[in-house]
């Protein structure tokens, strides 16, 4: 049985059973009634119930969204640099040369009485950082760029963020002269809040946050415990990761089981997005390769396999549960769940690499 996200969301709104659950998810924290935080928690829910395996990307708004992306990207993987897409109605934008600050400056046109500038800096091989101001907007641009290029930082003291990895999201109101920011947290972070900022006359404020894990609570505690334990052998298949070089790889894989797992306990529809370097034939015959000849190994390995179904089982169980889903959506969730997020663990050779 293939039921759709929306028909589902509708239950994850109105009565998540979520152990330790208060109120729905995403939740509001702060002013709910503000139209910032109204305009945010509709796009939070909209991407929370996507099938998308990261919460923040690709960025789509939902259906008659009364604000437009003004400043921002859509972009999953921005370690290219240049992933800023700006409206030239509401923003320029400037080569920036200087000792302390280099790259694009985007610089806002006035909206009561306040500009945002937004700042994309060239760090490396993992792309730009983000650094972003509301400032008043009498200031010109040669003042504000020779106190950015200032070495004691008056201006990197003053700003909303300062270089962060994911650029926050500049939104204007489409029927009123409004600007609201959104910080969506850290690539490294996972079902992390978002702040929600409105510009006005007086400054920028933080209207509200919202919040995708029920209060007092992390993804993984949610699971129950034959899950959790599967994921701990899991966890230990892969190693310490130490002397890696600049890569890391063994650390960008444990992200994405951070991030599978997060999934795993509070959006299953997006299990299926979790990204899988192996088909699952393979990651069998790359673990039993691994195991050949250690009986350490051969141990761990015979125990992810014992551990598999009861896992399945009671992951099925928990979203029968928790998200009021009939038994075949659960288990096909719980299906398709614990497949991705075993073969998310691993990168084995291909045989003809």
């Amino acid at each position: 049985m293939r039921l759709t996200v929306g028909r589902w969301l509708i239950v994850l709104e109105l009565a998540v059973g979520l152990p330790a659950a208060a109120g729905t998810l995403p939740r509001v924290i702060g002013d709910a009634e503000a139209p910032a935080c109204v305009d945010a928690a509709a796009l939070a829910r909209h991407m929370y119930a996507a099938p998308t395996f990261r919460l923040v990307a690709p960025l789509s708004l939902p259906p008659g969204f009364r604000s437009i992306l003004i400043l921002g990207t859509r972009k999953v993987d921005i370690s290219g640099g240049h992933a800023l897409v700006s409206d030239p109605a509401f923003f320029e934008s400037f080569p920036l040369k200087g000792s302390i600050y280099r790259g694009t400056l985007y610089w806002g046109r006035t909206i009561s009485g306040r500009r945002v500038v937004e700042i994309a800096r060239p760090a490396g091989w993992q792309g730009d950082t983000y650094s972003l101001w509301a400032i008043d907007a009498r200031m010109p641009r040669t003042d504000f760029v020779t106190a950015l290029q200032d070495a004691r930082q008056p201006m990197r003291k003053s700003a909303l963020v300062d270089a962060v990895w994911r650029p926050p999201l500049v939104f204007a109101a489409r029927h009123a002269n409004r600007i609201w920011i959104v910080t969506v947290g850290e690539p490294y972070g996972v079902l992390g809040n978002w702040q929600v900022y409105a510009l006005r006359a007086s400054g920028v404020a933080r209207v509200c946050s919202l919040a995708f894990v029920p209060r007092g609570q992390t993804a993984a505690s949610l699971l129950p415990a034959p899950v959790s334990r599967f994921s701990r052998l899991l966890e230990a298949t892969l190693g310490s990761g130490e002397d890696e070089g600049t890569l890391q790889s063994t650390a960008r894989l444990r992200l994405n089981v951070r991030r599978a797992l997060g999934n795993l306990a509070l959006r299953p529809w997006a299990m299926a997005a979790t990204p899988a370097y192996n088909t699952r034939a393979q990651v069998d015959a790359g673990l039993a390769a691994w195991a050949r000849h250690d009986p350490g190994r051969t141990r761990l390995r015979d125990a992810v396999l014992k551990a598999y179904a009861p896992a399945e089982r009671a992951l099925a169980d928990y979203y029968a549960r928790t998200l009021g889903v009939p038994g075949t959506q659960a288990a096909a969730w719980a299906e398709t769940g614990m497949d991705r997020f075993l073969r998310g663990h691993f990168v084995f050779p291909h045989a003809d690499e």
